[in-house]
This record gives C-alpha cells, sequence and structure tokens, in this order.
C-alpha cells in the first residue's frame, strides 16, 4: 500500500475455505476527526473488475489524483462477494498526505465540502 505522487494503491491478498462468487473489496477514507471523505469498492467503481468465482486472489485498487487536502487519513476495508461483506476492518491504515502534493489544488474547507467525487478509479482482480 502506497501513496505516490497523490496517487492510493491498495492491494489485498485473500484467502478462503470456500469459493466466492465476484470477491469485492471496499474501501472508506475517513479525515483526522474519523468523518468519512469517500469510499469506493469494486461493485461501485468496476473499471477493469472482472466477474468470477474463487477461492484466493489479490484484489488491486488504484485512484490516481487523489482529490484530497493535506493531513492524516485512514482507511477503513470491506471484503465480501458482490451481494454482502463479510469482513470489515475499521480505520486499520493510516497515510499522510504533505502540503506540497496539492499546492495547486483550490478546494473549499472541508466543513463545506464533505465528500469528493472521484475521478480516475480502477480496479482488478488479480
Amino acid at each position: 500500500n502506497e501513496i505516490e505522487s497523490n496517487n492510493l494503491v491498495l492491494k489485498a491478498t485473500f484467502s478462503s475455505p470456500i469459493s466466492i462468487k465476484n470477491p469485492s473489496l471496499g474501501i472508506v477514507v475517513f479525515n483526522h476527526l474519523s468523518n468519512p471523505v469517500f469510499g469506493t469498492n469494486s461493485r461501485m467503481h468496476n473499471k477493469g473488475y472482472i466477474d468470477k468465482r474463487c477461492k484466493e486472489g489479490t484484489m488491486k485498487l488504484t485512484i490516481n489524483d487523489l482529490p484530497l487536502l493535506p493531513g492524516h487519513y485512514y482507511i477503513s476495508i470491506y471484503f465480501g462477494d458482490s451481494i454482502a461483506d463479510f469482513e470489515i476492518y475499521e480505520e486499520v491504515l493510516k497515510f499522510e498526505l504533505k502540503d506540497n502534493l496539492n499546492n495547486s489544488l483550490k478546494t473549499p474547507d472541508t466543513k463545506y465540502i464533505g465528500s469528493t467525487k472521484l475521478q480516475n478509479v480502477e480496479w482488478n482482480l488479480l
């Protein structure tokens, strides 16, 4: 998992004793006050995602050009299938964006905008 040039790349490997139809990974990103900023999962942003049944695999999420202001953020992870989540891990990952990453961004204060529309999101089931 990494933040590089304002892009988030997250990989998660899973293994199950039973075959899972269309494994789904999701995240919610929270700000330093534990308020949700945005969320995505392979059900709602399925560009590059191929449905299949499997017992194990690696899922990769790439979000280019994170539309976030500098600060500390936390990520909750959700894993399931095409219908429901089986596992939830609350705020288990942390990252920080430095001031120089968004120096050209002219974004209103987060108390006014609250959520962010994601663009350039691609999920892959590897």
